[in-house]
């Protein structure tokens, strides 16, 4: 089993301006260039979550083949998340039983935890391709504050601010 932190993605990297040439991995495959196209496997309810995610990614500079597995199961649990979600809106979450004992047991139905589930994974993937607001704030963007205006931004370079 893997320890630590799991390893950033160079795109996410480049994208964030974190890449430093030393800890790049020159033999490193490279992404393919070709864009997503949904497997077969992927049932047709799915197909729109597919191309949403996937406008999602082409936005970020993401949308590679190498990547249509992962995409397509995140495609496919917001799928099941829509179909889990209308039979706990229909039948709610909890039903009452009796027990051995004639008293009152109140348990969830099995869809409430598959949707749990569904969710948890469904978040899980989206984070690792860069989809949630957590890691796409690490993917940076424009500098807000400037350096040289900045009070701090001499900071540690033996010059003074200000």
């Amino acid at each position: 089993m893997a320890t630590g932190r799991k390893q950033t993605p160079l795109e996410l990297k480049l994208l964030k301006g974190t890449a430093r040439a030393d800890r790049i991995n020159p033999d490193a495959p490279k992404a393919a260039c070709d864009p997503m196209t949904a497997p077969g496997w992927l049932p047709e309810e799915a197909l729109p979550h597919f191309e949403t995610l996937r406008g999602r990614l082409k936005s970020i500079g993401l949308d590679s083949s190498s990547f249509t597995e992962t995409l397509a199961m995140a495609a496919f649990r917001l799928h099941q998340i829509d179909k889990f979600s209308a039979s706990v809106q229909a039948t709610g979450e909890s039903y009452e039983t009796k027990t051995a004992k004639d008293g009152r047991m109140v348990r969830a139905y099995p869809e409430v935890a598959m949707l749990s589930e569904a969710m948890r994974h469904l978040h899980s993937l989206l984070s690792e391709m860069g989809l949630t607001p957590a890691a796409i704030n690490k993917a940076g963007g424009k500098k807000t504050e400037d350096k040289k205006t900045s009070p701090y931004g001499q900071f540690g370079k033996g010059g003074k601010s200000g």
